[in-house]
């Protein structure tokens, strides 16, 4: 939504590609870290699961804060 709310004057379908792009790299860090963890790497397989949902995260916070200023 933040992204959205970011992007208004572009077509819906590029807002739609900047929106599900976080959550793909998100999945696939997750999936990542979850293999590793069963492969008994459990301390870098936890801090990989957990960077992408930091990142988004982050993400929200920043494009938050600049919509929150204007």
């Amino acid at each position: 939504a933040v992204l959205a709310m970011r992007l208004k004057d572009s077509m819906p379908l590029v807002v739609y590609g900047w929106a599900c792009l976080p959550a793909v790299v998100d999945f696939l860090l997750i999936s990542s870290g979850g293999q590793m963890v069963r492969s008994d790497l459990q301390v870098p397989g936890f801090v990989l699961m957990w960077s992408g949902n930091v990142a988004v995260a982050a993400l929200v916070l920043f494009h938050g804060l600049r919509l929150a200023r204007n």
